[in-house]
């Protein structure tokens, strides 16, 4: 093998160089998108509030206009959920902007109901903001 010169080694160098740079920036971009990911979210589970499960949501998924939002078919079983605090599903906290409709069982009717006093109530096509973590 022969030697390089030192114009050739001064370009190959200068070339890993780039190379280098270039592979640290993509890394450095991608660690920041990352940050700013949202997580997945089930299309079905519990929802609690306090520790306590006050409801059970069907058809969540992240909105596709904005991705701190969560749309939400319906929250059944939600007559203990406080609409105005947050609640947590799926490991990340969130807070309701929006109510569609609310649809009323009455109380006595169904095991969910049975005994409390209290109407057992669905919330219907519910919209909630994903709460920054603390």
């Amino acid at each position: 093998m022969g030697t390089l010169s030192a114009r050739t080694t001064w370009g190959l160098r200068a070339a890993i160089g780039a190379m280098l740079l270039a592979v640290g920036a993509a890394a450095g971009v991608s660690a920041m998108r990352s940050g700013d990911a949202k997580p997945g979210i089930a299309s079905h589970g519990n929802i609690f509030q306090s520790g306590a499960m006050v409801g059970w949501a069907s058809g969540a998924r992240i909105a596709a206009h904005d991705r701190s939002v969560v749309e939400f078919d319906q929250i059944a079983h939600a007559r203990q959920l406080a609409q105005q605090n947050e609640f947590e599903y799926g490991g990340v906290r969130m807070r309701i902007s929006q109510v569609k409709q609310v649809d009323y069982l009455p109380a006595g009717n169904g095991a969910a109901g049975g005994g409390t006093g209290r109407p057992d109530k669905t919330l219907v096509r519910v919209t909630a903001k994903i709460q920054p973590s603390r």
